[in-house]
């Protein structure tokens, strides 16, 4: 209400509320503003924590295949000698 006072002081009554409005609206824009940065920057946070979170789930892939390469070229050549059983069981 101070405000109120300060600004009643030789103002007209419409001047008063004319004021008291523009500092609403001012108030108001404001809020929207920082609350829209602040959506933003959240955005902005997840977005690069998620592709932190990919790229670590990229590289422990990476190594996950690496380490069982021998394994996997084996089951490989396994696959290979059962497709060329199954071709000369065909013919």
């Amino acid at each position: 209400m101070a405000w109120f006072g300060d600004t009643r002081n030789g103002m007209s009554r419409n001047d008063c509320f004319q004021s008291w409005r523009l500092y609403i609206r001012k108030y108001k824009l404001a809020k929207k503003f920082l609350t829209r940065s602040c959506a933003s920057i959240d955005k902005q946070l997840t977005n690069e924590g998620f592709s932190i979170w990919k790229q670590l789930v990229s590289v422990k892939r990476q190594r996950l295949y690496i380490d069982n390469i021998e394994e996997l070229n084996r089951r490989k050549d396994e696959h290979e000698e059962q497709i060329t059983k199954f071709r000369i069981q065909i013919e």
